[in-house]
């Protein structure tokens, strides 16, 4: 049996109603915005980090991701 609280899930939203939905049924989907948002912030500012160093000094940059390889193929 469906209940008529699902149907309201299956009719065209927007994604700030979507949103709505989930954060009034989900009580941990703030906490998962949170943590989402905090590390795009981190990957942006290690983009940034990287992008500097790589112009900086190619060769350093060039050491670092050769260490990084070698270091994830452990």
């Amino acid at each position: 049996m469906v209940s008529r609280t699902t149907k309201t899930f299956k009719m065209k939203k927007t994604n700030d109603e979507r949103i709505k939905i989930l954060r009034d049924n989900i009580p941990e989907f703030d906490m998962a915005l949170h943590i989402n948002k905090s590390n795009v912030e981190k990957l942006e500012w290690y983009d940034n980090f990287v992008d500097y160093l790589q112009e900086l000094n190619p060769n350093l940059y060039n050491d670092a991701c050769e260490y990084a390889d070698n270091k994830k193929s452990l």
